[in-house]
C-alpha cells in the first residue's frame, strides 16, 4: 500500500498501475467487474471511513497553528459537523481512483491485490498502513509536534520478523515517487532513517507470518505492476484530492466552530 497524497486527506490508498489497452475495450459485464475489482482495491482498509477520520484529525491538530485551542468539550461538538464535511470529499477520492484504476490495471492483478489484501494477513496489514499514513499526517500537518510513534529497537524483535520488516520496509520505499519521498523530506521525515523506522514500526503491530505474507506480496510482480511509482498515478491522485478538497463544505464548518467558540462549552 502507499502513502497518502494530500496532507489534509493522508488516508486514501495510493497505488500505480500498468495500461492494458485490450481490457479498456471490454464489454459492459466485463467493465462492470473491473470497475468492481478497482473499487475493492482502492477501499482497502475502509478507505473511505479512513480518509474521514484522518482529514478529522488533521484539522483538529492544525487549529492551535491558526490560533484556535478548542477545549475537549468543544472538540467533541465540532466533531460531527467535520464527519459530515469530508463524506462527501471522501466519496469523491474514493470514486476517482476507481476509475482510474479500473482503466489502467488489468483484472488479473486487481484480483491479485484484493485477494491478498481482503484475505486476514493483507487486512492485518492494511490496518498497520492505515495507523502509518495517520501518523504521518499528523506529524506533517503538525509541523513536528505531534511526534511520530514511538517504537521498539530491532533487539526486541526475533530475527526472522526483522529480516522480513526490513525486506517490506526496503519495497515501501522503493514504491515511492520522487514526489512522494520529497514531500516526506518536507515534513521532516528522511528515507533512510524513515526506513528503518517504518521497519520497526510494522514489526510492532504484525505478527512473523503477516510481516512475511505482506513481504512476499510487496515483492511480487503484481504489486511491483500496481503499486510500482507512476506518473499518470500521481497526477490521479492530485487531481482526485483537488476535486476532494473543493468537495469540503468550508462555511459549515467555520459556522460551527464560530458557534462553538462563542458559546465556550466546557
Amino acid at each position: 500500500m502507499r502513502l497518502l497524497s494530500a496532507l489534509c486527506f493522508a488516508t486514501a490508498t495510493m497505488f500505480a498501475a500498468t495500461a492494458h489497452p485490450q481490457e479498456m475495450r471490454a464489454a459492459p459485464a466485463a467493465q462492470d467487474e473491473q470497475r468492481e475489482l478497482a473499487r475493492r482495491f482502492v477501499s482497502v482498509g475502509g478507505s473511505e471511513a479512513q480518509f474521514v477520520q484522518a482529514a478529522i484529525r488533521g484539522f483538529e491538530t492544525s487549529l492551535p497553528r491558526h490560533g484556535v485551542n478548542l477545549t475537549d468539550a468543544q472538540r467533541t461538538r465540532l466533531r460531527p459537523t467535520l464527519q459530515v464535511a469530508f463524506q462527501e470529499p471522501a466519496r469523491i477520492y474514493v470514486d476517482e481512483m476507481t476509475a482510474f484504476f479500473a482503466r489502467t490495471a488489468s483484472a488479473a492483478d486487481l484480483e491479485a491485490a484484493v485477494t491478498y489484501y481482503e484475505s486476514d494477513a493483507g487486512r492485518a496489514y492494511a490496518g498497520a498502513v492505515v495507523d502509518l499514513v495517520i501518523a504521518i499526517a499528523l506529524f506533517s500537518a503538525s509541523g513536528g509536534a505531534t511526534s511520530l510513534p514511538e517504537v521498539p529497537e530491532e533487539s526486541a524483535f526475533a530475527a526472522t520478523q526483522v529480516a522480513a520488516a526490513r525486506r517490506l520496509a526496503a519495497a515501501f520505499l522503493d514504491r515511492m515517487s520522487e514526489l512522494e519521498v520529497e514531500q516526506l523530506a518536507a515534513s521532516g521525515i528522511e528515507a533512510g532513517g524513515f526506513t528503518n523506522w517504518l521497519a520497526r514500526f510494522v514489526a510492532s503491530r504484525l505478527s512473523t507470518a503477516d510481516v512475511e505474507a505482506a513481504a512476499r506480496w510487496a515483492e511480487s510482480p503484481e504489486s511491483r505492476r500496481l503499486e510500482g511509482p507512476s506518473a499518470e498515478r500521481a497526477a490521479a491522485e492530485q487531481l482526485a484530492s483537488l476535486r476532494a478538497t473543493r468537495a469540503i463544505d468550508l462555511d459549515a464548518i467555520r459556522a460551527e466552530l464560530d458557534a462553538i467558540r462563542r458559546e465556550n462549552p466546557t
